[in-house]
């Protein structure tokens, strides 16, 4: 083994390095996920008004998933708050 391996292996563990690289998403893997073009997310970048953390990595701009997936959560669970809502309310108008 390497030493930069057993550095890696000392500092993160055999697979917390793996998990932490894959729970940072990019600016494009970030779009398709969203399914909004990459001009989107590069326009919230620049105008700071991302609903979600970004972390800065130099120059490149990564997004935590476990973040991305709490919005989502969130904005989810408005959204089918809210129908409820409106279906309990056309119901109640019914009678």
């Amino acid at each position: 083994m390497k030493r930069a391996e057993q550095a890696q292996q000392q500092i993160w563990g055999k697979t917390k390095g793996l998990k932490l690289v894959e729970s940072l998403l990019t600016p494009d893997e970030l779009a398709a996920i969203l399914k909004v073009p990459k001009s989107w997310i590069y326009g919230r970048i620049h105008s700071k008004t991302l609903p979600f953390p970004m972390l800065k990595i130099g120059h490149y701009c990564r997004f935590p998933a476990v973040g991305v997936r709490a919005y989502l959560k969130r904005v989810t669970r408005g959204a089918n708050e809210m129908d409820d809502t409106a279906a309990r309310n056309s119901v109640n108008k019914r009678i």
